[in-house]
């Protein structure tokens, strides 16, 4: 093998690792996942009304997305759902930083620093069809769709991690 093939080869590999990066953050669409969890344990959520109630699953296990938007980029909950077995759950609320989440605030603007939450709601009898799901699949819903895989840390009975409490490096299983 030479060497202009061997560093094609390494260049490829590379190419292959994906979006984990070495900080322990996954890359997506519109910034970077610091943390991705799932819990059975239902998080506060301001103006949630009983509509907002019936439309959930009957066993909701929740999922959260903790993430640092690209400078510049908003999220709101209209932009990402998380799909598992064919099945798409979209996002319910949204939370900044350490704030509860809330079905009122749909979007968070544009602003450097921001951390914010995207909370799902999931069918818990979906997700018990195989033990222990470790990833699901982020999908863009905008006009230039996307997929991505995320690995969730289940969290069981426990609530979610603290924004505060995520390092700006992030953190996924099996990394820092």
């Amino acid at each position: 093998m030479t060497m202009k093939s061997s560093l094609l080869l390494l260049f490829a590999a590379a190419l292959c690792a994906g979006p984990i990066l070495s900080a322990g953050t996954v890359r997506f669409r519109s910034g970077e996942v610091l943390r991705a969890e799932l819990t059975q344990k239902e998080p506060n959520i301001l103006e949630f009304t009983p509509a907002h109630r019936s439309a959930l699953p009957a066993n909701a296990v929740w999922g959260v997305l903790t993430v640092t938007p690209d400078a510049g980029r908003k999220i709101s909950i209209h932009d990402y759902s998380i799909r598992y077995m064919g099945i798409t759950f979209p996002a319910v609320a949204l939370a900044v930083d350490d704030a509860p989440f809330s079905t009122a605030q749909w979007e968070v603007p544009a602003q450097s620093g921001l951390r914010c939450h995207l909370l799902f709601a999931l069918d818990g009898a979906v997700l018990a069809e195989k033990n222990s799901p470790k990833e699901l699949i982020l999908v863009s819903n905008g006009t230039i769709p996307s997929e991505q895989s995320i690995p969730f840390t289940v969290k069981n009975k426990k609530g979610f991690t603290k924004a505060k409490s995520v390092p700006a490096t992030g953190f996924f299983p099996g990394e820092k």
